[in-house]
């Protein structure tokens, strides 16, 4: 009898705190960023890449959970390599969790992590092909806010991606580690 009561007790306890502690603030974040050295050792040296420096933007999604914590999910489109009569574009897309250090100040300091995957596009001399590796991320930044519902973001990432197998030769490349420097502006709602 006495697990009767103290079942509903405790989750009505708990779920009453969990909504008085809801202070999040959700937001879009549109942004420029670029990759300081992809590497591509594919086994071949008609498609070989090295140190290429790839630009590119996107946007993101934070869904302030607290004032502390957010899930965010983001996508990102690269400038791509061209070499002879390849090219090849990528397109990134990750989620994760974000912590955010406690204060009411103009300067935010954050950490975030997170997985997804990379889309790999792919144009040779007369066709096409698309292929899928997964993505890590994690790194941190400065938010700093401009005005009631906008901030500038500026954050450095380590993103590591799986690489494509286009020769099967062994001693291709599978992974690729890169720093990403990222800014933005970013609307809180």
């Amino acid at each position: 009898m006495k697990r009767l009561f103290f079942v509903p007790l405790f989750f009505l306890l708990f779920s009453k705190a969990g909504l008085a502690q809801y202070e999040g603030q959700s937001g879009i974040q549109l942004f420029y960023q670029r990759d300081q050295g992809f590497d591509f050792r594919s086994g071949s040296a008609a498609f070989d890449v090295q140190s290429v420096h790839l630009n590119g933007g996107g946007f993101g999604f934070d869904y302030g959970i607290t004032d502390w914590f957010a899930l965010w999910s983001q996508v990102a489109f690269y400038s791509g390599v061209r070499q002879g009569g390849i090219s090849m574009n990528l397109i990134n897309e990750i989620q994760g969790m974000k912590l955010t250090s406690p204060g009411k100040g103009p300067f935010r300091v954050y950490a975030k992590g997170g997985v997804g995957f990379t889309r790999y596009i792919f144009e040779f001399p007369g066709f096409r092909a698309v292929d899928y590796g997964q993505a890590f991320n994690y790194g941190g930044g400065l938010q700093i806010k401009v005005s009631g519902g906008m901030s500038l973001i500026l954050e450095a990432t380590q993103l590591a991606v799986s690489l494509p197998n286009l020769t099967g030769a062994p001693g291709r490349d599978k992974w690729d580690a890169s720093t990403l420097f990222i800014t933005g502006i970013a609307f809180h709602f």
